[in-house]
């Protein structure tokens, strides 16, 4: 049950893009779990929990496993990880159990097939209606943050700045890091009609919460402003060591730095996101020497890194780099 579900939720973290640069990892996952969503479906109330550990038995109830069943067969249908087109509606048919049997963050989730006319008409209001009752009635912190989006757009409902900063907060507030993310750009540009005067430190103060738990457009953005001394002390050892947490790939985070995250320490690039643009702000900085020693070799490798990542700024600067023969290219 527990490795099951575990890959299932993953699946939907990655379909989602909860999680970066995932729709191929959910796709593998799917392949793996689907047919065991299948067979709970099937199981109805006749869920055998005898698998599951008894601290876990109470989660692991038949009603339990049958809600979050539906819910995430609803996530593979309306998320197109099935082979399969036209399949959206059978989704929005498992969100509708789901919420019958209780399971309120399905609601979100109708909510976004609503606005984006997915296995329904497309409609707007109803859209807004889904995620503004996971917000008021359940608190759900992505169904606020999507309210505060409708707020702020005036997306199925009246444009209203100042509701969507109270959601965003309500949202923040529970730590869910899209919300911090907008809320930190809120008070780097000011929000007319908000009560959000523009504020940097509160901005970068943000984007440092949001950039620890990962989200990498905060980290990107905070090494920017200690890169250009805006609403902090310029240091350019922390905005290099932002870029690279940014630029590297998961993959290069060593076993110690795990460790070290899993008892919830901070320090060192502990964070990995492959962001091209991170890695072409790295090139420049070793191409000058700014913030680093000088590095030719150093620049070559993270603008063939950004390039590879489809970024076009680094792809016009490898042909200069090609041009002037810098080391390791011909």
């Amino acid at each position: 049950y527990i490795h099951n579900f575990a890959k299932a939720y993953l699946m939907a973290l990655f379909s989602n893009n909860i999680m970066s640069k995932g729709k191929k990892k959910a796709q593998e996952l799917a392949k793996e779990v689907f047919p065991w969503l299948i067979e709970m479906s099937s199981t109805q109330s006749h869920a055998d929990t005898e698998e599951a550990p008894s601290t876990t038995k109470n989660a692991f109830s038949a009603e339990n496993v049958l809600k979050y069943v539906y819910y995430l067969l609803g996530i593979y249908y309306t998320t197109h990880l099935s082979a399969k087109t036209h399949e959206e509606e059978i989704g929005i048919i498992y969100f509708q159990q789901a919420i019958e049997l209780g399971y309120h963050p399905a609601y979100c989730n109708l909510g976004v097939c609503y606005i984006k006319g997915n296995g329904v008409p497309k409609d707007f209001t109803k859209g807004f209606e889904c995620f503004l009752k996971s917000a008021d009635e359940y608190q759900y912190p992505p169904g606020q943050h999507n309210t505060a989006i409708c707020y702020e757009k005036g997306v199925g409902t009246t444009k209203d700045i100042s509701r969507a900063v109270i959601y965003e907060r309500f949202s923040a507030e529970q730590g869910f890091v899209p919300a911090i993310y907008s809320l930190a750009s809120y008070y780097e540009h000011g929000k007319s009609n908000s009560g959000i005067s523009m504020n940097i430190e509160e901005a970068v103060q943000l984007y440092h919460l949001a950039a620890e738990m990962g989200h990498e457009n905060s980290a990107f953005l905070l090494a920017s402003l200690y890169e250009r001394g805006k609403g902090v002390k310029k240091d350019l050892d922390q905005a290099f060591e932002w870029y690279l947490r940014c630029a590297r790939d998961p993959s290069e985070i060593s076993s110690e730095e795990l460790k070290r995250n899993s008892k919830g320490e901070r320090g060192g690039c502990d964070i990995a996101m492959n962001h091209p643009l991170a890695q072409y702000k790295l090139c420049h900085l070793y191409e000058h020497g700014t913030g680093v020693e000088k590095d030719e070799k150093q620049a070559v490798y993270w603008c063939l890194r950004s390039a590879k990542n489809g970024n076009y700024l680094a792809q016009n600067l490898l042909g200069s780099y090609y041009e002037k023969g810098f080391i390791g290219l011909s």
